[in-house]
């Protein structure tokens, strides 16, 4: 019997550098999220700081804080397009692991396989079981003596 020891291996690496770099995108993007949000809290109340009871509200100026707003979508798109990046890359280290297998490991490898391919979103089929007249009910075969 043979063991995938090879493609085990190659699959846990994959998995160890996918794994890396999400946590190294989220780590980043978390970092730029809370910069981002203290900037723009105290954009906010920098605006009220001469705010007095009794007095009209003052004119809420929101020049700022698009800007912050534009920076975080494009951080946003950065950090999706390097998680696609990174995606990528692992399905094409797993594509590889399993084609590199051998007769002995080709049923191993099939059954792996299905497990990484990407879910389809397909339409739920129609039920065959509403679609078909409902049957007539079942009478007994010997009528019932009610005399």
């Amino acid at each position: 019997m043979t063991y995938p020891f090879d493609q085990i291996s190659a699959l846990g690496k994959a998995n160890g550098q996918f794994a890396t770099t999400l946590a190294q995108v989220a780590r980043e993007s978390g970092e730029t999220y809370v910069k981002v949000s203290g900037k723009a809290a105290s954009t906010i109340f920098d605006q009220f700081k001469e705010f007095k009871p009794g007095t009209s509200a003052p004119a809420f100026k929101s020049d700022e804080l698009t800007g912050l707003l534009g920076e975080i979508e494009k951080r946003h798109e950065e950090a999706s397009a390097r998680i696609r990046s990174a995606f990528e890359d692992w399905q094409g280290a797993v594509k590889d692991a399993f084609s590199q297998a051998t007769e002995g490991q080709q049923a191993l490898t099939e059954k792996l396989t299905v497990w990484f391919q990407p879910v389809a979103k397909t339409p739920a089929a129609p039920d065959k079981a509403a679609e078909e007249p409902a049957s007539t009910p079942r009478t007994t075969a010997k009528p019932k003596d009610t005399a």
